[in-house]
């Protein structure tokens, strides 16, 4: 059967849009599946200046100028322990970094794909993966089947993929939950830089993304005594929408990628927010996914060395990661263990 397109990508996110973008600029055709018709609220993200050079990559550095709500030099740092304090600030490295709404950084990323002619089906449900002789070959969508040389599934924490595919995800921490909201101030000058404060019971971050609106997140470390609460700092500052919640404990799939597909983003493995460059390595896991797609389309690599590479790679940056936030979390309780994961396991008929 005749492909729809050489890589259909299911979700519309920073990770699906870098992907759908990434194939364009390397002269590929892409559709991108995204369930909702518009970009949805989601919690602020405040992006590290390093974040700069790849969305010059992705053409949008300066419709990103146009929507960020403020720009950042250091991050406020206090990490307590019982027998010592880490108090001060952190400088960036090279420029400031950036305050956006993640509904503003979607619409841009989105909007610069179609820009560039990805066909961007929205609203458009991807129901599961077409599997054939063991290799994904498409998905099959609420408005009928469709067929791609490789799908990259960058649908976050949803599990489309996994849920359809036979996988087994593994779990690699406590049950961690998150806790986040937004506030209005008038008087910013309390807050010109985010900041981050730890200590036993877990820690809080608050962050400025617009002229007038702070966001803030929180996460109790097991064993703590509170759930995790609006800052303290923020008592008196009126909420913009009510408390949400988010399960952020540490998961991965047992394989980023196999015969005909990528998963990225959080599809590849989530962590808690603390980690701090989610949004990036989101961007970064779609330009990888799509560069190893590419060179195995044109022929630069084989299919199954491409999916080596990509998951070598994914590996290395979860290694990495986990391995700063457990040193971080051991700080603060000498008794965080990571080292009992456990498996969830996600069985389907997909390919018989």
């Amino acid at each position: 059967m005749k492909s729809d397109a050489d890589i259909i990508v299911v979700g519309g996110g920073p990770a699906g849009s870098a992907a759908a973008i990434h194939a364009r600029q390397s002269g590929l055709t892409v559709i991108v599946i995204e369930a909702d018709g518009q970009p949805r609220r989601r919690p602020g993200e405040t992006l590290h200046s390093g974040a700069a050079s790849i969305l010059e990559q992705l053409g949008v550095r300066e419709a990103f100028e146009h929507a960020i709500g403020g720009r950042y030099g250091s991050i406020q740092v206090e990490w307590s322990t019982a027998r010592s304090s880490d108090r001060g600030s952190i400088p960036l490295a090279a420029a400031s970094g950036f305050h956006i709404f993640r509904d503003k950084l979607d619409a841009v990323l989105i909007e610069r794909a179609e820009t560039l002619s990805a066909d961007v089906r929205r609203p458009c449900r991807a129901l599961r993966p077409i599997v054939r002789d063991q290799e994904v070959v498409g998905v099959e969508t609420d408005s009928g089947p469709l067929e791609a040389p490789f799908v990259i599934d960058a649908s976050g924490n949803g599990n489309w993929f996994r849920k359809s595919y036979p996988s087994r995800v593994d779990v690699l921490s406590p049950r961690l939950l998150a806790r986040y909201g937004y506030c209005r101030v008038d008087d910013l000058r309390d807050f010109g830089s985010p900041s981050i404060k730890g200590d036993q019971s877990g820690w809080q971050w608050i962050a400025r993304v617009s002229d007038d609106t702070l966001a803030w997140v929180s996460l109790a470390l097991p064993g703590a005594s509170a759930r995790p609460v609006k800052p303290t700092a923020l008592a008196a500052l009126a909420d913009v929408s009510p408390t949400r919640g988010a399960d952020v404990t540490w998961k991965r799939a047992d394989a980023y990628s196999g015969p005909g597909f990528f998963l990225v983003g959080d599809a590849a493995f989530q962590l808690d927010p603390a980690a701090g460059h989610g949004i990036l390595r989101a961007m970064m896991s779609g330009i990888m996914a799509t560069y190893q797609a590419a060179a195995a389309i044109k022929g630069r690599v084989g299919p199954d060395e491409a999916a080596q590479l990509y998951r070598g790679w994914m590996a290395e940056w979860w290694r990495r990661d986990t391995s700063a936030l457990t040193e971080m979390y051991l700080r603060l309780d000498a008794t965080w263990d990571r080292s009992s994961s456990t498996r969830e396991h996600h069985q389907s008929e997909a390919g018989a």
